[in-house]
């Protein structure tokens, strides 16, 4: 059975964290629950690798065979650019590849989440200031117990398996894991960084989501939070108060860069409100 997310429109910034506060975050060491946040309310929960697959009509056995050189690609040149140390040491370690990839803005089969609902929030008003924003809540127990459930087990398939993927090509290996990363990058670890993926190349993420879902079950299990396009600029400034900005998010120069940005935004978006009430 499918069962869609909660979808409630927010009004702000306090209706935002009093939903987060019903969130029961569990142990300090674990957490119950992953945060995603999009940039545009309209988008699902599909990884940019099946994006580009759906948008040319791409099938399985061709979306596959683009993955694989994708990744050989990126295998040649990454040594130029990551330390040593962070390298996956085989090549045949592909989710540890794919996460390299993603978190270096190549397109994957992975789709990015987090453990803080701020950085979510971030993620979601940074950009396309015109549009509306979401943030996804999922809760990870349920995913784990249906994967227990139907297929036996939430570990992550071997390798090998992956490598050679005819049997996940079928509806009825609608699996999706949320594995350990092998590595923590500085980057990484600022965005508490956690991942979803499936043995299934073209997976939707969402659908996985809505189908491991307990009938009547609490709605909390799985949410989209849609916050207006008008909030963006107001929520972006409340989260620089609460040092949620890209300086902390990306450290390195790129991150004082896009910091830069997000102040500028801000200051214009002041002085023109400032103007227009007459006190600038």
């Amino acid at each position: 059975m499918l069962t869609e997310p909660r979808t409630k429109a927010l009004s702000g910034w306090m209706e935002f964290a009093n939903f987060i506060k019903q969130v029961d975050g569990g142990r300090p060491y674990t957490s119950r629950y992953i945060f995603r946040g999009q940039a545009d309310a309209d988008w699902g929960l599909h990884p940019r690798l099946l994006r580009y697959a759906k948008t040319h009509g791409l099938g399985v056995p061709h979306t596959f065979e683009i993955e694989q050189a994708l990744m050989r690609a990126f295998q040649r040149m990454a040594h130029l650019h990551v330390p040593h140390s962070v390298l996956p040491q085989a090549k045949v370690l592909w989710s540890q590849w794919w996460v390299l990839m993603q978190h270096f803005g190549a397109p994957t089969r992975v789709l990015d989440w987090t453990l803080s609902p701020w950085v979510a929030l971030y993620f979601a008003v940074e950009k396309e200031l015109l549009r509306d924003e979401a943030v996804w809540i999922v809760h990870i127990g349920a995913i784990a117990e249906h994967m227990k459930k139907e297929f036996g087990g939430f570990d992550f398939p071997d390798e090998l398996s992956i490598a050679h993927p005819v049997k996940f090509w079928s509806h009825d290996f609608d699996q999706l894991f949320i594995p350990e990363p092998a590595f923590q990058m500085d980057r990484m670890a600022a965005q508490q960084y956690v991942f979803t993926v499936s043995p299934k190349v073209l997976a939707d993420h969402g659908r996985i989501i809505g189908a491991s879902q307990p009938p009547n079950g609490d709605s909390r299990f799985f949410a989209k939070l849609i916050i207006p396009a008008a909030l963006k600029k107001n929520l972006l400034k409340r989260l620089k108060e609460m040092n949620v900005t890209a300086a902390a998010l990306f450290p390195g120069l790129d991150g004082l860069g896009r910091s830069i940005a997000e102040l500028t935004e801000l200051s214009c978006d002041f002085w023109s409100d400032q103007i227009w009430s007459g006190k600038g």
